[in-house]
């Protein structure tokens, strides 16, 4: 597959946060489906400047990131390194994710 000559765009969890609070206001607002060009404009304002696909893209990876969250979180085995608070997992665990993950 060809490349598109973009460079994937990194985010920093400060434009995580501000991200995930125009979401957020949009929900309350009362939309059902995300206009992308508005939260990109939005985001503009903020000094954040990534396109469209962009933050589509970063919205479904987090998506992703949250329902794995969701299946490791309280299970045995799973712990948060105290230094780097990275998510720790048992083999075990990650086997089982990964089996429920490709079903």
């Amino acid at each position: 597959m060809a490349s598109s000559g973009k460079k994937a765009a990194n985010w920093s969890p400060k434009e995580d946060e501000k991200l995930l609070d125009l979401l957020i206001e949009q929900r309350a607002q009362g939309a059902i489906k995300f206009e992308w060009s508005v939260i990109r404009a939005l985001l503009k304002n903020q000094g954040i400047h990534k396109d469209a696909t962009q933050i589509k893209n970063h919205y479904n990876d987090l998506g992703k990131k949250l329902k794995a969250w969701e299946f490791l979180n309280g299970k045995t085995g799973v712990g948060v390194d105290p230094t780097t608070r990275a998510v720790v997992v048992s083999d075990d665990t990650w086997a089982a994710f990964l089996h429920v993950r490709h079903r």
